[in-house]
């Protein structure tokens, strides 16, 4: 473990400081030094000239805990704003992959597995024992990594995760519904004339429920790794979106619009349409880059040799949209 934010991290949440941390858990942290979240706290330093500075350090928002509500309360205490939704104007938050958070809740975490002994399994080799250095998927090796523990056939236990994924996907959707749902409400509502004041209860829950919604399929092994806790986070952020609705509601109905219903976005075209999102200048904007700046790159590098043309021999660019 290297990175010295991790190690504050742990030390400020208090449960496990980093210096009590055993062999085992250090083959989950070495892992959580990126699979977790975090953001670039803004902090004050001075220079070498005494010039004040500012700094954008990485920070895990783990003073209150690791759960997401916990996340949540930290970055409340602190008024932090990742980004403003351009239809609802929330304060949003936006995670980023909390996968070592999420994992040390399920069954695999409290049964004092690490992260190694499913993504680097032991492996043998004449006499001598190793953990397997090719980093990946245990699903794609599950006789010699699930099956150490669990009973049945590697055909029964995909099927298994494919359950488990399943009933996430459901709730992730219903979700997904109700808090777009919220945003375009709320933005109809600010339409009306509704103030800053009067939407204020409503958008905290907006920013709670999608805060939650994210926390829960940003990782995402989260399914697999703690599917109750997953299934509960997906849970309150559709109670949250759904007490934004409510409040919303009754808002709409003082600025004369009772009967408001949410527009159709149930198409990516629908949706683009609804929020106004200009894709075809964006089209022509992504394609100039690609034809510009992009190049442009490329030459520099090819000058500092530090570009070598033939590392992107057989490789397409694949994307969504027509380009020329």
């Amino acid at each position: 473990v290297t990175r010295d934010y991790l190690k504050r991290a742990l030390d400020a949440e208090g449960s496990m400081p980093f210096a009590d941390a055993t062999h085992q858990e250090m083959r989950s942290l070495v892992c959580a030094q990126c699979h977790s979240e975090y953001y670039f706290k803004k902090t004050p330093w001075t220079d070498a000239n005494g010039q004040e500075q500012t700094a954008a350090v990485v920070t895990f928002p783990w003073n209150n805990g690791f759960s997401a509500e916990d996340i949540e309360k930290y970055y409340d205490e602190r008024s932090f704003v990742d980004w403003t939704h351009k239809v609802s104007k929330t304060p949003m938050l936006k995670a980023q992959h909390p996968g070592y958070e999420t994992f040390i809740t399920g069954a695999h975490g409290k049964a004092g597995l690490a992260c190694a002994d499913c993504h680097m399994p032991y492996v043998r080799e004449g006499g001598v024992k190793y953990s397997n250095h090719n980093v990946g998927s245990p699903l794609k090796d599950i006789a010699n990594t699930c099956l150490n523990c669990h009973s049945g056939t590697e055909e029964e236990f995909k099927k298994t995760v494919e359950d488990k994924l399943a009933r996430k996907d459901e709730l992730h959707k219903k979700a997904t519904q109700v808090i777009a749902k919220a945003h375009l409400e709320a933005g109809k509502a600010l339409e009306l004339g509704a103030t800053d004041e009067e939407m204020k209860a409503a958008q905290t829950d907006i920013r709670h429920a999608q805060w939650r919604w994210d926390y829960s399929i940003a990782a995402h092994g989260s399914f697999f790794h703690a599917p109750e806790e997953t299934l509960r986070v997906l849970g309150s952020a559709i109670e949250k979106g759904q007490e934004a609705r409510i409040k919303l509601r009754t808002l709409l109905a003082k600025y004369g619009a009772a009967d408001f219903e949410a527009p159709d976005f149930s198409t990516k075209e629908k949706a683009q349409a609804v929020i106004g999102l200009p894709f075809d200048k964006l089209v022509d904007d992504k394609n100039q880059f690609l034809k510009g700046l992009k190049q442009e790159w490329f030459q520099e590098g090819l000058e500092k040799g530090i570009y070598d043309p033939k590392s992107r021999e057989g490789m397409t660019l694949k994307v969504s949209y027509p380009t020329n």
